[in-house]
């Protein structure tokens, strides 16, 4: 028998997460589907999501953006709970990759009512700071190091913007003043070492809310997209950025992809780092990622 539990962040997307609550209910109970409904803010959805596996429910709802995303699965990790999007907030970028027919509210919630399950790849980070602080995190879209890291954190700041223009400006702004970092790329040898401008990590193909970074990723396909961006000038990374919204910027000589399923990266200094577009640290210094094949279960179309 299914169970649903839909966690819902207050805060996500300005608030538009709140004002769907009730069509939620609606569809779900027309399809005799009774959801459990919890609000949180920021930093809650992983305990909610823990104990509603715990319970039992067979279905975990995150309706928010890609943190709230993060956190739901960080909280159903390693269980047989599925895992449900409704996207609300600014970025959207799992969603996006989740859903590629682009499908309205209304057809999201009659996917989620049906209930067909697909198993994807999920991500492991564990990641050491330059004061030695250890974190480890599940990730289901992506991680970036760097400069997209960097718009991430300082995305954080213009919420108050619509979604189309907060990362767009947070990019602009940070690309004036970043300074790319000396990086060693390994995987179980030496992929590159040098300056690097980002190294983005894509489960899905998007991330900052429709940079295409990895535009050729796939959910279930057991590697990771990687993609570097060399150190270069300012000039030049204006002349890649708007590249990246239709995921054509390899055509720069330097950009370089490459699949994995695993990543070490080493910088001495320590760099900004996201997962799932949420702030890992922003001086990560020892930096290990690996793929967990098919360790996922979802809800899709």
């Amino acid at each position: 028998m299914r169970r649903y539990y839909c966690i819902v962040n207050l805060f996500s997307g300005g608030g538009k997460a709140r004002h769907i609550i009730t069509k939620i209910q609606y569809i779900l109970l027309s399809h005799h589907i009774k959801c459990t409904v919890s609000t949180t803010s920021i930093k809650g959805a992983t305990s909610l999501a823990k104990e509603a596996a715990a319970e039992g429910f067979t279905h975990v709802i995150a309706v928010g953006g890609d943190g709230t995303v993060n956190e739901v699965v960080n909280g159903i990790a390693g269980t047989n709970t599925a895992l449900g999007v409704i996207p609300a907030g600014s970025g959207n970028d799992f969603a996006r990759t989740l859903y590629s027919n682009a499908l309205s509210l209304d057809q999201i919630l009659e996917t989620l009512a049906q209930g067909n399950l697909k198993t994807i790849d999920l991500g492991q980070i564990s990641s050491e700071n330059t004061a030695g602080k250890i974190t480890k995190k599940h990730f289901v879209n992506g991680v970036g190091i760097g400069l997209d890291a960097k718009v991430a954190y300082e995305a954080n700041r213009f919420k108050w913007l619509p979604a189309d223009f907060m990362y767009v400006i947070a990019a602009l702004k940070t690309i004036a003043t970043y300074k790319s970092s000396y990086v060693s790329v390994y995987n179980q040898e030496l992929i590159d070492s040098g300056k690097q401008l980002l190294i983005a990590v894509g489960n899905g193909k998007s991330a900052g809310g429709g940079f295409y970074l990895t535009p050729n990723a796939e959910l279930s396909d057991g590697m990771f997209d990687i993609c570097l961006v060399k150190g270069v000038g300012i000039l030049k990374i204006l002349r890649i950025f708007p590249t990246v919204f239709k995921g054509k910027h390899g055509k720069f000589p330097e950009v370089k992809f490459f699949r994995t399923d695993a990543l070490h990266v080493i910088t001495e200094n320590g760099l900004p780092v996201h997962i799932d577009g949420e702030i890992l640290g922003l001086h990560e210094k020892d930096i290990q990622i690996n793929l967990k094949n098919n360790a996922l279960n979802v809800i899709s179309p």
